[in-house]
């Protein structure tokens, strides 16, 4: 990937970007959304260990951030955690980089924790929203 990470198109929406430019990001029209919540139950063919790895970092994401989307992503980060914490010092490099890395994509360090944004299912819509700019 070159570049620049794309910007999600929720925070360009939530910018007014969309409604700015709307030639430039007719492209994302058809980008799928939010399709359900990710699963709270490590999957059945992971080790206790692993599965002990996925509820912590279940516990430990952001609420209202995940959907079901990510499940292979929490997954991959619950297996190399739980490598991690059964053998520390053979854990190479290389599985640092995508131990990371997930970390990273889920916003689970202080440098992406600033770029979370979170969904409130609990919260009504404002009636006045079609008049505010």
């Amino acid at each position: 990937m070159k570049g620049r990470p794309r910007k999600p198109t929720a925070i360009i929406a939530l910018k007014g970007g969309l409604e700015h430019d709307k030639k430039h990001y007719k492209n994302r029209a058809n980008e799928p959304g939010r399709i359900g919540p990710v699963s709270e139950d490590p999957p059945d063919y992971m080790t206790l260990e692993q599965k002990i790895a996925y509820r912590k970092v279940m516990k430990d994401c952001h609420p209202n951030v995940l959907c079901n989307a990510d499940n292979l992503l929490v997954e991959a980060l619950a297996v190399l955690y739980a490598e991690f914490v059964r053998a520390p010092l053979k854990f190479s490099a290389p599985m640092y980089g995508r131990l990371f890395h997930c970390l990273a994509v889920l916003g689970m360090t202080p440098a992406d924790r600033s770029r979370v944004t979170q969904t409130n299912p609990d919260a009504e819509k404002n009636p006045f929203a079609e008049f505010v700019a």
